[in-house]
């Protein structure tokens, strides 16, 4: 079983680092996009700085939980 226990302990953390790593992509591509969309108006560099701030605040929350939920789960 012990093989089983640590393919399973990894896989939690390459999960969890896969999911980071896709959310914060899918919110550069969301500021790329809206970027060029408003393209030639003052709002590209407010919107950088806004969704920049809110996508990395959101992604911080979201790897915390993950993180004591795991840890939770393994001191039960």
């Amino acid at each position: 079983m012990a093989p089983l226990n640590i393919i399973g302990e990894l896989a939690k953390v390459i999960s969890i680092s896969f999911r980071l790593f896709g959310n914060i992509m899918g919110g550069a591509i969301i500021i790329i996009v809206v970027s060029y969309l408003v393209y030639g108006i003052l709002l590209p560099p407010l919107l950088n700085l806004f969704f920049g701030l809110f996508v990395g605040t959101v992604q911080a929350f979201v790897f915390t939980m993950l993180t004591l939920v795991y840890i939770a789960v393994q001191v039960k």
